[in-house]
Protein backbone atom coordinates (compact mmCIF):
# COMPACT_ATOMS: atom_id res chain seq x y z
CA UNK A 1 0.00 0.00 0.00
CA UNK A 2 1.52 3.63 -0.83
CA UNK A 3 1.87 5.92 2.32
CA UNK A 4 -1.01 7.82 2.78
CA UNK A 5 0.62 11.96 2.13
CA UNK A 6 -2.78 13.55 3.34
CA UNK A 7 -0.96 14.18 6.41
CA UNK A 8 2.62 15.35 6.12
CA UNK A 9 3.36 15.88 9.85
CA UNK A 10 2.75 12.51 10.72
CA UNK A 11 4.99 9.84 11.31
CA UNK A 12 4.70 7.09 8.54
CA UNK A 13 3.25 4.51 10.82
CA UNK A 14 0.48 6.55 11.72
CA UNK A 15 -0.20 8.03 8.06
CA UNK A 16 -0.63 4.11 6.66
CA UNK A 17 -2.45 3.34 9.69
CA UNK A 18 -5.31 5.85 8.81
CA UNK A 19 -4.96 5.14 5.47
CA UNK A 20 -5.91 1.55 5.94
CA UNK A 21 -8.23 2.16 7.87
CA UNK A 22 -10.51 4.52 5.94
CA UNK A 23 -9.28 2.12 2.47
CA UNK A 24 -10.76 -0.68 4.87
CA UNK A 25 -14.50 0.84 6.22
CA UNK A 26 -13.04 0.80 9.51
CA UNK A 27 -14.79 3.04 11.70
CA UNK A 28 -12.47 3.36 15.22
CA UNK A 29 -8.70 3.31 14.96
CA UNK A 30 -6.51 2.47 18.47
CA UNK A 31 -3.74 5.44 17.82
CA UNK A 32 -1.84 6.87 20.91
CA UNK A 33 0.53 9.49 19.30
CA UNK A 34 -1.19 13.23 19.91
CA UNK A 35 -1.17 14.28 16.18
CA UNK A 36 -2.13 11.51 14.82
CA UNK A 37 -5.51 10.99 17.11
CA UNK A 38 -6.03 14.74 16.47
CA UNK A 39 -5.57 14.30 12.20
CA UNK A 40 -7.97 11.16 12.90
CA UNK A 41 -10.89 13.57 15.08
CA UNK A 42 -10.71 15.87 12.09
CA UNK A 43 -12.54 12.60 10.19
CA UNK A 44 -15.92 12.07 10.34
CA UNK A 45 -16.25 8.31 9.34
CA UNK A 46 -13.41 7.59 11.73
CA UNK A 47 -13.41 7.52 15.51
CA UNK A 48 -10.18 7.00 17.48
CA UNK A 49 -9.38 5.62 21.13
CA UNK A 50 -5.99 4.73 22.42
CA UNK A 51 -4.53 2.13 24.98
CA UNK A 52 -6.03 3.72 27.77
CA UNK A 53 -9.48 3.39 26.11
CA UNK A 54 -9.03 -0.08 25.52
CA UNK A 55 -8.01 -0.73 28.83
CA UNK A 56 -11.19 1.27 30.40
CA UNK A 57 -13.35 -0.80 28.16
CA UNK A 58 -12.11 -3.88 29.09
CA UNK A 59 -12.77 -2.59 32.64
CA UNK A 60 -16.43 -1.91 32.08
CA UNK A 61 -17.21 -4.90 30.24
CA UNK A 62 -15.46 -6.77 32.54
CA UNK A 63 -12.92 -8.43 30.44
CA UNK A 64 -9.84 -8.56 32.91
CA UNK A 65 -9.83 -12.37 33.16
CA UNK A 66 -9.27 -13.52 36.86
CA UNK A 67 -10.21 -10.37 38.46
CA UNK A 68 -13.03 -9.42 41.31
CA UNK A 69 -12.68 -5.92 41.12
CA UNK A 70 -12.42 -4.46 37.39
CA UNK A 71 -11.31 -1.06 39.05
CA UNK A 72 -8.29 -2.41 40.38
CA UNK A 73 -7.58 -4.78 37.79
CA UNK A 74 -7.81 -1.34 35.60
CA UNK A 75 -5.23 0.49 38.10
CA UNK A 76 -3.08 -2.26 37.81
CA UNK A 77 -3.18 -1.84 33.82
CA UNK A 78 -2.06 1.30 34.33
CA UNK A 79 1.06 0.62 36.91
CA UNK A 80 2.51 -1.52 34.20
CA UNK A 81 1.68 0.35 31.42
CA UNK A 82 3.67 3.03 33.22
CA UNK A 83 6.94 1.14 34.17
CA UNK A 84 6.79 1.03 30.17
CA UNK A 85 7.81 3.45 28.00
CA UNK A 86 4.74 4.85 27.33
CA UNK A 87 4.18 8.61 27.36
CA UNK A 88 2.09 9.74 30.70
CA UNK A 89 2.10 13.66 31.05
CA UNK A 90 -0.44 15.37 33.90
CA UNK A 91 -3.07 15.57 31.49
CA UNK A 92 -3.33 12.05 30.86
CA UNK A 93 -3.03 11.05 34.34
CA UNK A 94 -5.95 13.37 35.20
CA UNK A 95 -8.33 11.71 32.63
CA UNK A 96 -6.99 8.52 34.27
CA UNK A 97 -8.27 9.35 37.28
CA UNK A 98 -11.43 10.24 36.42
CA UNK A 99 -11.62 6.74 34.88
CA UNK A 100 -10.68 5.14 37.90
CA UNK A 101 -12.94 7.00 39.78
CA UNK A 102 -15.58 6.48 37.18
CA UNK A 103 -14.48 2.59 37.61
CA UNK A 104 -14.82 2.40 41.79
CA UNK A 105 -18.15 4.52 41.38
CA UNK A 106 -19.84 1.55 39.05
CA UNK A 107 -18.12 -1.29 41.38
CA UNK A 108 -19.75 0.23 44.60
CA UNK A 109 -23.11 0.33 42.69
CA UNK A 110 -23.02 -3.04 41.17
CA UNK A 111 -22.68 -4.79 44.67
Amino acid sequence: MKSDTRWPHLEIGEREAIGLALQIGAWLILMDDAAGRNAVSALADLHVTGTIGVLYRAATERQFPDATNMASAFEESILLLKATNFFFNAKLDAAISKLSFRLHQFEATSR
